[in-house]
């Protein structure tokens, strides 16, 4: 429902508090909601717990890990 805020390099957190999220082109695709009629998990991660997981953003967008994820 929205895409990652990661910084320019590793370590670097985006929090929606700093004013350059304001100024961003990106703004816009922070936020965003979706109307679904039913569905069975809502997960909302920070990197702390997706990078043990996923080791990278790229993995989270691939259906298979996100059912392996689950699995746990």
């Amino acid at each position: 429902m929205n895409w990652l805020d990661v910084g320019e390099f590793g370590g670097r957190y985006c929090f929606i508090t700093m004013p350059e999220i304001f100024s961003s082109d990106k703004f816009a695709t922070s936020f965003g909601f979706k109307f679904i009629e039913d569905f069975s998990y809502l997960i909302l991660m920070t990197d702390g717990i997706y990078d043990p997981k996923f080791v990278v953003e790229a993995n989270l967008e691939k259906i298979e890990n996100g059912k392996n994820f689950l699995k746990i």
